[in-house]
């Protein structure tokens, strides 16, 4: 599995997995509205379609993400541009693999993800 590290969602139809380890840290599953974007936000993987900008951080065609660059981990917002409500995932060519809905301290740590794959299990991976 080789992680696509471009910083939007490709408009390619892809299967959804939620990975095991996978956990509502904000608790989005009590919250109608941000569990309704959550669902936008899967259907529009699924079916291939372009993810809209409300999903992705502010400055996303701009700076890089170093989540991303060094673990190739993404991070979409429920609830709009620069919300602590953000969605893990790992886009693959034809898997995107849901790992947690959580707020910033995963882009914030050190090594910066290094926290999200202890708790999911996995072993931290070193930049390509």
């Amino acid at each position: 599995m080789k992680a696509l590290r471009t910083s939007r969602i490709e408009a390619v139809p892809k299967k959804v997995e939620i990975h095991d380890e996978f956990a509502d840290e904000c608790g989005v599953k009590h919250d109608a509205h941000l569990k309704l974007q959550f669902n936008e936000l899967l259907d529009h993987i699924e079916n291939g379609w372009e993810v809209p900008d409300v999903f992705y951080r502010l400055d996303v065609d701009k700076n890089k993400d170093l989540l991303l660059e060094l673990t190739g981990v993404k991070h979409l917002h429920l609830g709009g541009r620069g919300s602590d409500t953000l969605v893990y995932l790992i886009e693959t060519e034809k898997v995107v693999f849901i790992l947690r809905i959580a707020g910033h301290p995963y882009l914030e740590d050190y090594p910066r993800g290094g926290l999200l794959f202890r708790r999911l299990g996995l072993p931290y991976p070193l930049k390509r």
